[in-house]
């Protein structure tokens, strides 16, 4: 089964902010009401393309620059999807009259990608769950931490916004080459060395749920992961904190301030929750997510 309709925001993720299945999303300063199946998506939007040589040489670069021991998981996923995309590429040619087996290439195509994210974020549901019901005790959990801190680094670079900035900013330095084709290999890659970076220097950090009481509610958007650190220029930043709503009345901080917070539990006052829906603002690409149609009416008129 195909499965066109490809959500950059996992689904499930935006369940907190919504009420039988619907949610207000702001828009072009516009709210909406519809289904989370509806938002934050586009289709076939993993879908993997055939590449070229000079394609493969870019990847090839991007693993050599990343940890020597990630190298191997790598390899395997280049090799494996741009094997599919080769295949379907010339199945027509190579399996005349074969349509079972086009058939299945194509679904491979579409659904590859899109099947790799939900193994994530199978792995990371129970974890998800654990900080929604205020418990972190995962985090002293080896195994479970290499799984959250890889479903936190691929989140964050699955997004639109992300994939349109990183291409608008190499499209800038080398007109020359084409990462589109090569995009869906290349954001795991990255999320990967970002995931790993952060479970090897994670006694640098403190998880933290920031507790919401106020009448203010959190919102999230489409780049639901942010660093408190980033710039409106683009200009990467130099420290790294990281944001996470988890629902209206509480939020995940990956901070770097270890002596700011005493104890794993913090909770905000209102101009807290003003403070982090700003930043979820102005770091989303197209939608922002909240249970209240009220409160993202007023934002879209600010």
């Amino acid at each position: 089964m195909k499965k066109r309709g490809q959500h950059y925001v996992w689904k499930s993720y935006l369940d907190p902010w919504a009420e039988s299945g619907q949610v207000y999303f702001l828009r072009d300063g516009r709210v909406y009401h519809t289904n989370t199946k509806n938002v934050a998506k586009q289709r076939d939007f993993y879908r993997l393309r055939d590449l070229t040589k000079n394609d493969i040489d870019i990847l090839e670069e991007s693993i050599q620059e990343s940890p020597q021991h990630l190298h191997s998981l790598h390899h395997v996923l280049v090799s494996k999807c741009a094997t599919i995309a080769r295949l379907h590429a010339v199945a027509d040619a190579v399996l005349p009259g074969d349509d079972e087996a086009c058939q299945a290439l194509e679904e491979a195509v579409i659904n590859t990608e899109e099947d790799l994210h939900s193994q994530i974020e199978a792995n990371a549901v129970p974890l998800i769950k654990s900080m929604r019901s205020g418990n972190i005790d995962f985090f002293s959990d080896d195994k479970a931490v290499v799984d959250f801190f890889y479903f936190i680094g691929v989140q964050s670079m699955r997004t639109k916004r992300n994939r349109e900035a990183v291409l608008k900013r190499l499209a800038e330095a080398n007109p020359s080459i084409d990462i589109t084709r090569l995009w869906n290999m290349l954001s795991h890659i990255l999320g990967m060395n970002i995931g790993w970076n952060l479970y090897a220097e994670r006694c640098n950090y403190r998880l933290v749920l920031l507790e919401n009481p106020s009448d203010t509610p959190l919102i999230t958007g489409d780049q639901p992961i942010v660093n408190t650190y980033a710039r409106e220029d683009g200009t990467p930043p130099e420290n790294l904190e990281l944001y996470y709503p988890l629902s209206p009345q509480l939020a995940m901080l990956l901070s770097d301030k270890i002596d700011a917070f005493q104890g794993y539990q913090h909770v905000m006052v209102p101009t807290d929750a003003e403070k982090y829906n700003r930043l979820i603002l102005t770091s989303s690409h197209e939608q922002v997510f909240s249970s209240s149609e009220s409160y993202l009416k007023a934002i879209g008129r600010a």
